[in-house]
């Protein structure tokens, strides 16, 4: 769900919206005077977009994702089966 909602009509609404973005997750834009100034989300997808952040701002943490894709394309890898008797899991 995404829409757009005054101020005034999301402070009218706010628990209507906690119940529907509960339901179908989405984004509520909210505007004053016209101008978006905040939007209202679910905190799981918030935290969501808070952790892509966080990785896409560690250049070692990059690197290493990078380094596995690669890894990965090439046939590099190993079965969960093999790692885990290797680690005696």
């Amino acid at each position: 769900m995404t829409k757009t909602l005054s101020i005034t009509e999301a402070r009218q609404q706010l628990m209507e919206l906690a119940t529907n973005l509960e339901k179908d997750p989405g984004i509520v834009e909210v505007t004053r005077r016209g101008k978006s100034v905040m939007v209202i989300m679910p905190i799981a997808q918030y935290e969501a977009i808070r952790e892509t952040l966080e990785i896409s701002a560690d250049p070692a943490l990059l690197s290493s994702i990078e380094r596995g894709l690669a890894d990965a394309r090439k046939g590099r890898v190993r079965s969960l089966k093999s790692v885990r008797k290797q680690l005696a899991v």
